[in-house]
């Protein structure tokens, strides 16, 4: 059985589902990338998530899943994978958050297509990945929202997606109050999501 080789090409859905290093992998393009939260360590373990990534992610979880609650729509969190189809390759990644309007594209894996709004928060580790691979994928499998959580600077920034192009996309700080596009009466107090 393979292992996958962090920017190694070629790879496949199929060499994806035999990977079992205990390492969490994405592949765009056929080429994996290994989903890295922490610094490397010497072990067969990526580091786990920091304390405060989790905490943003458990807030807005809170936030998104009270106001679905009685709704379609669905909140996942990583690892989930997310199977994207491009010119006959698979795509396979983990956003921080996915969010889907419907249940359409969810099966017992993960799920078939696009969500309808992703959230990535950003890491020294990952924010080049996040804000320039994924966020072209993002665009191109035409995900109709994505946020970028900046937990250093307490920001996220919305990219909407108009005329399949995300916008310029606007941030918010801490004390502000965020809303979905595609949710427009979800009200998010970034304060809330930014608490320790």
């Amino acid at each position: 059985m393979a292992q996958p080789v962090e920017g190694g090409k070629g790879y496949t859905y199929a060499d994806y589902l035999t990977w079992d290093d205990g390492r969490r992998w994405e592949i765009i393009d056929g080429v994996a990338y290994e989903k890295i939260e922490g610094p490397s360590v010497a072990s067969d373990m990526t580091p786990a998530p920091g304390r405060y990534h989790q905490s943003i992610v458990t807030n807005l979880i809170r936030e998104i899943g009270i106001y679905l609650k009685g709704k379609p729509g669905r909140v996942f969190s990583a690892p989930f994978d997310v199977r994207l189809s491009e010119s006959g390759n698979m795509i396979v990644v983990q956003p921080d958050l996915s969010i889907f309007c419907s249940d359409k594209n969810l099966d017992e894996k993960g799920a078939t297509g696009a969500p309808d709004w992703v959230i990535e928060i950003l890491s020294p580790y990952t924010s080049v990945y996040d804000l320039t691979t994924k966020f072209r994928l993002y665009q191109r499998n035409f995900v109709k929202e994505y946020w970028v959580v900046e937990p250093a600077k307490k920001t996220i920034t919305a990219f909407i997606l108009e005329d399949n192009k995300f916008g310029e996309g606007n941030r918010f700080m801490e004390r502000q109050q965020i809303h979905s596009f595609i949710f427009p009466d979800l009200k998010i107090d970034l304060q809330e999501i930014f608490a320790k």
